[in-house]
């Protein structure tokens, strides 16, 4: 990991020299002629106050998530298909075209309010979603790998008192490789309920790193750092961002191999979604909004009789936004 040394409280990324951008690990500010969405992201993402920590990650950090695995693989999908069905995921993502990939993804959305669903079994004392954007994860390949960054929204009965949980996290799942699947929580910023979170996975140089961000936007509080890749084995190159999807996800995470009950999270509504692709032989960008998306409806397994029910909705709303709609 690479991590920043804050900013002064008086630096401006909307204004700063190139040089300072690239010194506190800014990735360059967007050119409004050449991709005027992302522009206008970034305007909308530093145009209040931010604060930012510098994120080491500590042995007592890995210790309190080692037997945390968030599952986060998409479904086994016909790709074709525009409305596709999952046990874990529910949201939106889309695939490159015109012999592009995907260099970034960045979103906006309000931190849900978790509440027990109304059909929760008797023994059901916890609940868990996350709400987050990531680059690739979605097709079945080999050494295939998700960047990923967002919130967790739980809620906790077990002492007979509804306890709302809430965090920020970031993770780079891989496939097959050890340790990939655990989430780092991050200490900042600090996360409520109906908080607005802007945040972005920028892949870097050579595609084996990425920058993560994330900006609390209702209390100004951000953390910005630089992830390596996860090697497969000992010996072996790290993994590179493919550049295959891009997504836009609620999910409900597992611990190990068994998956979390859903709470009633609402609604999320995921804004200012935008991935930029990039064709590798011309070195020409493109923005990509969410107009026409693959969307992902997530259903469970329920007995007596025996069935599956779909418990979260996927719905387009318009070019920069989806939704998600507990059911």
């Amino acid at each position: 990991m690479t991590a920043y040394d804050p900013p002064p409280a008086d630096f401006d990324p909307l204004t700063a020299p190139a040089q300072d951008l690239d010194k506190f690990g800014f990735p360059p500010r967007p050119d409004p002629k050449r991709l005027p969405l992302l522009h206008a992201f970034w305007q909308k993402m530093f145009e209040s106050r931010s604060h930012f920590e510098r994120f080491d990650i500590s042995p007592a950090d890995l210790e309190l998530v080692a037997d945390l695995r968030v599952n986060s693989r998409g479904p086994a999908i016909d790709l074709l298909a525009r409305r596709q069905s999952s046990l874990n995921w529910s949201g939106a993502y889309l695939t490159p075209r015109d012999g592009t990939i995907f260099d970034s993804i960045h979103g906006a959305w309000q931190v849900p309010t978790p509440s027990k669903p109304a059909a929760a079994a008797a023994g059901n004392l916890f609940f868990s979603s996350s709400t987050w954007i990531g680059l690739d994860g979605q097709r079945r390949y080999y050494q295939s790998s998700l960047p990923q960054i967002g919130t967790g929204q739980d809620l906790d009965i077990a002492t007979g008192v509804s306890q709302e949980q809430y965090r920020a996290w970031w993770q780079w799942w891989a496939r097959d490789v050890s340790g990939a699947g655990i989430p780092i929580p991050l200490p900042f910023p600090t996360i409520k309920h109906l908080d607005f979170i802007m945040a972005n996975v920028c892949a870097n140089p050579g595609r084996n790193s990425a920058k993560f961000l994330i900006k609390n936007i209702s209390n100004g509080q951000a953390m910005l750092f630089d992830q390596a890749a996860p090697i497969p084995n000992p010996g072996f190159p790290a993994l590179r961002i493919s550049g295959a999807t891009a997504e836009w996800i609620l999910e409900r995470p597992s611990v190990g191999s068994q998956i979390q009950v859903l709470p009633d999270y609402g609604t999320v509504l995921f804004s200012d979604c935008l991935a930029v692709a990039t064709n590798p032989s011309t070195g020409a960008q493109v923005e990509r909004d969410v107009e026409v998306p693959k969307l992902i409806d997530m259903y469970e397994m329920r007995s007596n009789p025996q069935r599956t029910a779909k418990i979260s909705i996927a719905r387009p709303v318009d070019e920069d936004r989806v939704m998600t709609v507990y059911r």
